[in-house]
Parts: C-alpha cells; structure tokens; sequence
C-alpha cells in the first residue's frame, strides 16, 4: 500500500519510425522511505514492464515482493524503473504480413531503446547510475547493454538466471 506507480510512454528516438516505434517506462516507489538507490528492471522475452508492476483492475491477483522483483526492490526503499519493450504495443490480432514493421528490430535497436529508458530514468530520478537486473533475457540485454554503457549508466549488474547464460567479455584492463 505504500508503493506508487507513474507510467511514461513514449515514440522511440532512433529510426526506422513506424506506427508501433513506442516504448513505455513505470517507475515503483515507496512513498514512506528514504531512496537507497535505482534498480532498472529488464523483462524477459516474453515479459513487459506492465505485468512487473501493474495491478490492473481486471487482474485476478495482487503483485507481492513474493511474485515481482519489482515489488520486492520497492520495499525495500529502491526507486524501481522498467520498461515496455515495444513489442508490448503491437496487437496481438495482426497477422504475419502485417508484422514485416518489425524486420530491423535487432540487436542495435533494442539497445537503443533501452538506452532511451535509463536517460528518462536518469532525468526522472536525479541518479547519475543505477543497478540493472533482469531475469532470463532480460539478463541477457542487461549484459549486452552493460557492454556498451556501463561506465556512464551503470553502478552494478543483478542477474537473474540470464537466458543462453550469456558472458559477455570486456577489456581484461578494466574493472
């Protein structure tokens, strides 16, 4: 009862922009203790920021610290953030010609997208770096995205049985 949702949406900032180039960023926090830190939460494959920290009213079910890392890291005074990959605003109804839009969503343009959520992040929370954590491939793009960005976003990796159990390498000169 003492956490707070706030849910921000919006167009992606890289090319190619189509009609579903969106991304959504929540943010949970506890409005009765003192922040120790950000954690930004990665879905999984299949996941979305949503289903981490949304208790719609259609739900049949209530989020705990039991059922969401989400809810688990507020609790405990982190500001949590997590995103709405933009798969999660394709319809579910369109049929497989209708997703060609989606051909030159890789590798680059999750990062990029990903990066555009930790910058709101950034902006929204007052913090220079955060914790990234997420669990299967959401751990995955953690690590991609700590490969490229660590230095200027990161203050550390939480992973969480990332898919493939992915290793990334970086130069053996830094720590």
């Amino acid at each position: 009862p003492d956490l707070r949702e706030y849910v921000w949406q919006e167009n992606v900032s890289t090319t190619p922009n189509a009609l579903y180039d969106q991304i959504g960023l929540h943010r949970l926090v506890s409005t009765n203790a003192t922040t120790k830190g950000v954690v930004f939460m990665l879905p999984g494959i299949y996941g979305n920021g949503e289903k981490l920290v949304s208790n719609p009213p259609d739900s049949n079910f209530t989020l705990t610290e039991n059922m969401s890392q989400c809810v688990y890291w507020a609790n405990r005074g982190f500001d949590v953030y997590t995103i709405d990959y933009r798969t999660h605003f394709v319809p579910s109804t369109l049929n497989a010609s209708q997703l060609s839009f989606m051909v030159d969503w890789g590798l680059e343009q999750m990062i990029s997208d990903i990066k555009q959520a930790v910058d709101k992040t950034k902006q929204v929370s007052g913090a220079s770096k955060m914790f990234m954590t997420g669990p299967s491939m959401g751990g995955t793009w953690a690590q991609f995205y700590a490969s490229k960005y660590w230095q200027q976003d990161l203050q550390g990796l939480i992973l969480l049985d990332p898919a493939n159990k992915a290793t990334i390498t970086k130069n053996q000169n830094q720590t």
